[in-house]
């Protein structure tokens, strides 16, 4: 029984629902209706973080004056992840009251799963929500499957400095977020060239290099480095990567066609890097630069130029 109440909080509620329900047992009902809400408020803050979210990147690129340290960025980071916080408190809270066999649950929602038409919406709406997280998941290890790393020959690079910074500490990211975030072009590439055509691999001297000598298109997920107009390999201020760098490691090779540089302020050196990357097209920011738009040419844009690459 334990264990059946726990599944209820690991968003298997409709499952053990429909299981006692033809059983005619009703042993963990309270522990369903409370993991149902738990998927329900889940998935309520994170639309309640991408829309805060999408309002930041509305603002920002319409203002690019607005400093960051402006208050309504600190407000809307803050309500983009106070419900996340939130929902993570009351899942250890459930979780817990769950492995001792108690629990506690909110009236206004008891009362409401009575209702036949709310319980089937709370059901449907979970299983919903499952069947989005098993797409995403086979997306992920589709992604993960057509992307190699440490490949000297592949058509398109995705190099990514792995420095996440929160709260002035610095954060890793699992390789397969990037190897998700690529998947649209990976799998255009994989179409022309071959599954043995796409790279996702950490950024450094040695990588960017070899993408640069070897591949059609090189996506390069960094930071903007500590002198202004380059990018970073790390989060040590000495690796820092300017347009002279490309000249020193001998240029860039015949079949480089397109560079993506998401650092922040690496297009103040505009004309030094088209020199340094030529004949390939660069896109890059002289401001700061959003992730959601680097998300966004990733989808849509970025499969689109895999299909005009020679």
């Amino acid at each position: 029984m334990i264990l059946l109440n726990g599944l209820c909080y690991l968003g298997l509620a409709p499952e053990i629902w429909f299981l006692q329900t033809r059983m005619g047992q009703v042993g963990t009902a309270r522990h369903v209706q409370n993991g149902l809400l738990l998927s329900m408020l889940f998935a309520l803050s994170i639309l309640a973080f991408l829309f805060c979210q999408t309002l930041i990147s509305i603002i920002y690129l319409q203002n690019y004056w607005i400093a960051w340290q402006d208050p309504i960025f600190a407000v809307l980071d803050f309500l983009s992840l106070a419900p996340i916080f939130l929902w993570c408190i009351l899942f250890v809270i459930w979780m817990l009251l769950a492995v001792f066999g108690r629990t506690f649950s909110f009236p206004f929602f008891t009362k409401a799963f009575k209702n036949k038409g709310f319980r089937s919406f709370a059901l449907s709406t979970v299983v919903g929500l499952q069947l989005i997280t098993l797409f995403i998941l086979g997306i992920t290890l589709r992604a993960n499957t057509l992307t190699q790393s440490h490949m000297d020959t592949a058509s398109v690079y995705l190099l990514y400095e792995n420095a996440l910074y929160i709260g002035g500490k610095v954060h890793g990211v699992p390789e397969w977020f990037f190897s998700l975030g690529f998947y649209p072009i990976a799998e255009k590439a994989a179409a022309r060239w071959g599954d043995a055509s796409i790279a996702v691999e950490p950024l450094s001297k040695g990588s960017l290099e070899t993408a640069l000598k070897n591949g059609r298109l090189v996506f390069v997920a960094s930071h903007g480095g500590y002198q202004m107009g380059g990018i970073s390999l790390t989060p040590d201020p000495k690796d820092d990567y300017l347009p002279e760098s490309v000249n020193k490691m001998g240029g860039v090779g015949k079949n480089l066609q397109f560079v993506y540089l998401a650092g922040c302020n690496a297009g103040t050196l505009y004309n030094e890097w088209i020199q340094a990357l030529s004949p390939a097209k660069v896109v890059m920011f002289d401001r700061n630069s959003l992730i959601s738009e680097h998300i966004s040419w990733l989808m849509f844009d970025g499969p689109k130029v895999v299909m005009e690459l020679q």
